[in-house]
């Protein structure tokens, strides 16, 4: 298998087929990228309007769309925005049930409350992610009914696979859980979920 950075179609050891119809895993990426880049572009412009309704973005290459989760209703600033980009790049808006800020809000409580190896809010608004430590008692409802799902990684046991050399400030608000930067403990990385 060629390294990472060989060529146009390079790609790193991967098994199987080309999921989505692509012909090349290079295909895939590229097509990635650009929703990446387009996925910034929605990011940036909801935040230098002030808009506080994004909950998450999720680059859907599959699908070749953006599928923007925006809790309450879509401004309609933004949505010319959404409409007018000259990137091509089609754009699903669909409701988020809570908030950036309301799921920000239960992933510092259940950090500060202990028991969490990981956790992540939902790029769809839905709730948050966890990890249970081992010993841990999960919650199945967070504060407010905010759903706190079981991570598919736990373990009945509890997970220790990912142990957290340090864990971050939940009372830090540098510590931005939500959107994949500063002290983000999550499974959605930045390139595939914003």
């Amino acid at each position: 298998m060629p390294s990472p950075g060989a060529g146009p179609d390079a790609s790193p050891a991967l098994a199987g087929p080309v999921p989505g119809g692509f012909a090349s895993w290079g295909e895939l990426f590229r097509e990635q990228q650009r929703l990446n880049a387009a996925a910034s572009d929605v990011r940036q412009a909801a935040e230098k309007a002030g808009y506080d309704g994004l909950t998450g973005i999720v680059a859907a290459p599959e699908n070749h769309e953006l599928r923007v989760y925006w809790h309450g209703e879509v401004p309609a600033g933004l949505r010319r925005h959404l409409t007018a980009r000259a990137d091509g790049v089609p754009v699903s808006v669909l409701t988020a049930p809570y908030s950036k800020a309301e799921l920000d809000t239960e992933a510092r409580r259940l950090l500060a409350a202990g028991g969490v190896t990981l956790i992540s809010s939902r790029q769809d608004g839905k709730g948050v992610d966890v990890r249970w430590a081992k010993g841990a008692k999960p919650e199945a409802s967070a504060a407010g009914g905010i759903p706190a799902f079981t991570d598919p990684a736990t373990s009945p046991d509890g997970s220790a696979e990912v142990p957290l050399v340090a864990a971050p400030d939940p009372a830090d608000p540098a510590t931005d859980l939500a959107t994949g930067r500063e002290g983000r403990v999550g499974r959605c990385a930045d390139g595939a979920s914003y």
